[in-house]
């Protein structure tokens, strides 16, 4: 499984064929990674009967139809608050991950590549607005005083912690 669908799954969010998408738009998932999902749903609706799907699991890794084919699947119907909350999954799962890598970690010189990966990830999405409280030179003098590295990395996990709660709110 490819590592980026392995942490959505571990992020116990539900994602569908738009969050597919999504992560083929950012390059997080390739062909390989559609056809494999396409195969997977249909283990596990074996009653599915969708020709889009069942042609999308039977396709050639080197189909350049498969895009059109999953845009085909999500039918393009979707609108731009269902394509944020598919975007935030991506993003929540990603700094899951991260949290859980870093859990550990006690020093300052151990959670300081922590708060590098999330000024990334944070510009990765475009800098939103929820996420610049996280980034050491983007907080605010509105944002509550932090306690140093420590007081950031504090503000991460409860972040994370809200987005699962919001997420699965959404779901």
């Amino acid at each position: 499984m490819n590592k980026f669908l392995s942490i959505l799954s571990k992020s116990n969010i539900s994602f569908n064929w738009e969050t597919i998408r999504i992560g083929i738009n950012r390059k997080f998932l390739d062909n390989k990674d559609i056809i494999d999902y396409a195969i997977d749903y249909l283990a596990k609706h074996p009653d599915e009967n969708n020709k889009l799907i069942i042609a999308l699991a039977a396709a050639e890794i080197s189909d350049e139809n498969i895009p059109n084919l999953l845009d085909k699947i999500i039918n393009l119907k979707t609108t731009k608050l269902n394509r944020e909350n598919e975007e935030r999954k991506w993003r929540y799962a990603i700094l899951k991950d991260l949290s859980n890598r870093y859990k550990n970690k006690k020093s300052e010189n151990e959670i300081y590549p922590q708060l590098m990966e999330i000024d990334s990830i944070g510009q990765d999405f475009g800098c939103p607005a929820d996420m610049q409280p996280l980034i050491y030179y983007l907080s605010s003098p509105n944002d509550p005083p932090l306690l140093g590295i420590e007081g950031l990395r504090n503000r991460f996990e409860e972040f994370v912690k809200k987005e699962k709660k919001e997420l699965r709110e959404i779901n």
